[in-house]
């Protein structure tokens, strides 16, 4: 069994999203004078690799808690969208025909390669990521899957107003995992994906280790 990390590692001075404050890991202790390491961190719920539950947009939707430990893993299905340039959008008349068919996708984790990890940490990073349309999130939102995965930093990008996007599939039940990372390394399918967020009470999303499982 491999495993492949496919998470941003959590560090001051990293990428974050517009307007969105960066993480800061400040050391409290040290050896010499403590005997031990104990660090200080202040981040989002939404920083680096993280999972979105449904109540970061639908006003009754569940929190990380109010969901069941399984959300967080299943079948990993990858959908390679490669090569997609900036600002472009994933519409329905490009997934259909790359989609499997219903029953490999309902109850699986499908992840979306787009190719666009590779601007991780470049100025157009977020401003010109490529975006999920709505009738494409909506698409997807009729496939049962359990989540969905992308190697950008949201499924709209930050001049898209709404997040009807994000309405479509967290009002479906499937919920999401953003700024994943090396999944051009996957096989299309036959691996376990997991993407465990912090255990935080009424949250509406939180930092991840996601994970693929490969035989």
């Amino acid at each position: 069994m491999q495993t492949l990390d496919l998470t941003r590692p959590l560090r001051t001075g990293m990428p974050s999203y517009p307007g969105t404050p960066g993480p800061q890991c400040t050391p409290l202790t040290d050896l010499p004078d403590h005997g031990f390491r104990e660090q200080s961190l202040s981040l989002t719920t939404h920083t680096g690799t993280h999972c979105d539950a449904p109540a970061h947009v639908l006003p009754t939707g569940p929190t990380l808690d109010q969901l069941p430990p399984e959300t967080w893993t299943g079948p990993g299905v990858r959908l390679d969208l490669r090569p997609l340039k900036p600002g472009q959008s994933v519409t329905p008349e490009m997934l259909r025909p790359l989609l499997p068919p219903p029953e490999v996708l309902s109850g699986a984790w499908l992840l979306l390669c787009t190719g666009w990890a590779s601007q991780w940490g470049a100025d157009d990073y977020f401003a010109d990521q490529p975006e999920i349309t709505p009738e494409a999130a909506a698409l997807l939102g009729r496939c049962e899957l359990r989540g969905l995965g992308l190697d950008m930093a949201s499924l709209e990008g930050p001049h898209r107003d709404g997040l009807p996007a994000h309405h479509a599939l967290l009002e479906s039940g499937c919920v999401l995992a953003e700024n994943l990372c090396r999944l051009e390394d996957l096989p299309a399918a036959g691996f376990t994906f997991i993407c465990a967020p912090l255990s935080l009470l009424h949250a509406d999303g939180a930092p991840c280790r996601a994970l693929a499982l490969l035989p």
